[in-house]
């Protein structure tokens, strides 16, 4: 069963391949496109309907992203009464055949503590998280867009008052993937997997799953909606689902 099981894998991915092959030829490369990036600006509200080690009931976030096709800038604001954020991220990938784009990933994300662990001195908590990867995309026609980005995942914690500045290194790996459907020039949806998110930085085992679509309701301004889901050591065969949310998102792009 497990052979057949892997013969289906291996024929459903080379079916695929060979499909994007088809498009893609003849063959080419983009390092860069000479055009003016995309530029947009969102607002993030998050409503969570149950409490997890960072998550209360609602909070918010500010996002900027430039999208020069190779090369996507992120960086943004988070903030509700359990932590704040700051977190800045950014890809460079070639574009091969106008299919597929293959490069590196590079992340940094602050994240203060402010009501976490009584006892300690909780305006100082912090805790730096560094993330360098690689990544791949597969772009159909642009309307199928399928990506995954993984690499190393390390943090450095501070605790001011345990007792004499105690600090704590954290070295895992972090792996995301996901899909992305865009159907017409106004809607598009998405799944997203994986143990990161641009404010969020678990430990392996710990994965978040979401959900959502976006609708552009005029030119430049568009609304989106997303389910949020959490598991905090989903390895552990046991009940570790620990996070469920819904987020908005309202947006303008340039």
């Amino acid at each position: 069963m497990k052979r057949r099981s892997l013969f289906y894998s291996f024929l459903i991915l080379f079916c695929f391949l060979n499909e994007a092959f088809v498009f893609a030829k003849p063959f080419s490369v983009s390092f860069f496109t000479n055009e003016r990036p995309k530029i947009s600006l969102s607002q993030r509200f998050e409503y969570n309907f149950m409490h997890g080690t960072k998550y209360e009931n609602s909070g918010f976030s500010t996002v900027a992203a430039l999208d020069a096709d190779e090369l996507l800038v992120i960086g943004g604001f988070n903030a509700n009464t359990k932590s704040t954020d700051i977190a800045f991220q950014a890809y460079y990938a070639p574009c091969f055949w106008n299919l597929v784009s293959v490069g590196v990933s590079a992340k940094y994300h602050y994240y203060k503590y402010s009501d976490n662990f009584a006892g300690l001195n909780e305006e100082l908590f912090s805790e730096h998280n560094v993330l360098p990867g690689a990544f791949i995309r597969f772009n159909l026609n642009d309307v199928w867009n399928l990506y995954f980005n993984a690499g190393g995942l390390y943090k450095f914690t501070v605790f001011p008052d345990y007792p004499h500045n105690a600090h704590m290194n954290d070295n895992t790996l972090f792996f995301n993937t996901g899909c992305i459907f865009t159907p017409t020039d106004n809607w598009r949806f998405f799944i997203d997997f994986g143990n990161c998110s641009l404010f969020d930085d678990c430990l392996l085992g710990n994965f978040k799953f979401d959900l959502g679509f976006s609708y552009r309701i005029w030119q430049r301004l568009w609304f989106g909606s997303e389910l949020i889901f959490g598991w905090t050591d989903a390895s552990v065969p046991q009940d570790s689902f620990s996070h469920l949310g819904i987020r908005t998102n309202w947006g303008v792009k340039f």
